[in-house]
């Protein structure tokens, strides 16, 4: 009895030992594919390189369609720094219907406050600020308690305006304080137009320094991302726009490509499912794209294929 017994026990031993092993090396695996999901390139540079180009005119018919860009702000039309990025890419991918629905909402949109706020942008609309505008502006940027769209409007008028004193110690003495990713990618596109408008204040200021800082914070958010959201396709345009190091991944551009809707563009929301799909290398369209998350997109698309170009051209 007591020798049966024994091998009973004998059996359940090894057992519960290859159960705890077997767990032990999924909890050690776990966190190495995670980080291989969201980090290793699944194809080659040809195979993402041929399908940016169609990725680009799809998401631009989108937003033709949409006709988000062609609507006033006062009737939820596109916003002055979505159509500033717009602009961007139809100066490397144009698109004609856009390029008109552009013009026509300048022209609808050019007593709106909000619009005319961004005027001093370089390579905005040439106009200039009157004196409401600055007064609407100065007060807008001194008020705000928030890392928010003060930032850049600071950032593109630094000689006459000044951020509140939680701005301005946040931006330019305490970056770590920047916690969400809509912050942060508003701090680092202030450093870049900062040095664009100012350099002499950039340079007093470290702004190099900063903007290093918060790109790696940034960086390392997009490395643990398993949701390619809004918040994804900001974080890759924003960091390749402002000619950050180390956002030239391939494998962050296949996950974009893998998240193009049915309809063209991108949606601003994304699910575990979802990425469970993506993980087994299946693929499911999804649809209710948003003309924010595409622009985003389209922006990174664009930043990543001139980087490519440039990248593939012989050394002379």
């Amino acid at each position: 009895m007591v020798n049966e017994i024994s091998a009973g026990r004998e059996k359940v031993f090894p057992r519960r030992r290859i159960v705890l092993v077997t767990l032990l090396g999924l909890l050690l695996a776990a966190p190495l594919f995670g980080h291989a999901f969201c980090n290793w390139p699944r194809h080659t540079a040809a195979w993402a390189d041929a399908r940016v180009e169609k990725a680009l005119a799809r998401g631009l018919d989108y937003l033709h369609a949409s006709g988000a860009f062609l609507r006033p702000l006062s009737r939820r039309g596109a916003p002055a720094l979505q159509h500033y990025l717009l602009n961007q890419v139809l100066e490397k991918h144009d698109h004609a219907g856009l390029r008109v629905q552009l013009g026509l909402a300048a022209r609808l949109n050019q007593d709106a406050g909000e619009w005319r706020d961004f005027y001093g942008l370089r390579g905005w609309a040439s106009q200039e600020l009157e004196d409401e505008d600055r007064e609407r502006i100065q007060l807008r940027v001194q008020n705000s308690q928030r890392a928010d769209t003060a930032l850049l409007l600071h950032a593109i008028n630094p000689a006459w305006t000044k951020l509140s004193a939680t701005n301005e110690s946040v931006l330019f003495e305490h970056p770590e304080r920047f916690t969400a990713s809509a912050e942060l990618c508003r701090a680092l596109l202030a450093y870049h137009w900062l040095s664009e408008t100012s350099p002499e204040v950039a340079k007093l200021r470290r702004v190099d320094v900063l903007a290093a800082r918060v790109a790696e914070r940034l960086r390392q958010l997009q490395m643990r991302a398993v949701l390619v959201d809004g918040a994804y396709y900001e974080r890759m345009a924003v960091g390749l726009f402002t000619k950050q190091t180390g956002w030239r991944s391939r494998r962050w551009v296949e996950r974009i490509l893998a998240n193009q809707a049915s309809d063209g563009g991108w949606p601003a929301t994304a699910t575990f499912g979802r990425a469970l799909l993506e993980m087994a290398g299946w693929h499911f369209d999804s649809t209710g794209s948003s003309p924010e998350s595409t622009v985003y997109a389209l922006v990174a698309l664009s930043q990543y294929r001139e980087v490519s170009r440039a990248s593939a051209k012989p050394a002379r």
